[in-house]
């Protein structure tokens, strides 16, 4: 039982970061219901709501295999991530850059 407890509180602390980043970019509505997230099965990843911004709508996804998180646009494409790890080519900013200005304008915190 202690194992699942340590589950359960390890990945209640990793969704939170997708919360705030929804209730960062996401409008706000009054049942909380911005900030939900999603369970992909047949990927094996979290997802939070999608965001808009000038040219194209974007998530925060959680990937499960490798627990990098990733910043997806609607094309599936893997748009960026600060885990080196992750085996994704650097942020392309001449292709997305009012995505760029969108994350950088709205930064968001975990420790909030």
């Amino acid at each position: 039982m202690n194992n699942y407890i340590q589950a359960d509180q390890q990945l209640h602390r990793l969704c939170q970061v997708m919360a705030k980043a929804n209730r960062s970019f996401v409008p706000e509505k009054e049942d909380d219901s911005h900030t939900n997230l999603g369970f992909n099965t047949d990927k094996l990843q979290i997802e939070g709501r999608w965001i808009e911004t000038a040219s194209q709508r974007i998530r925060l996804i959680l990937r499960l295999t490798d627990v990098c998180y990733v910043w997806q646009d609607e094309g599936v494409r893997y748009l960026l991530t600060r885990n080196e790890n992750c085996g994704l080519s650097s942020w392309q900013r001449s292709q997305h850059q009012d995505t760029w200005n969108l994350l950088q304008r709205r930064p968001f915190s975990c420790s909030e």
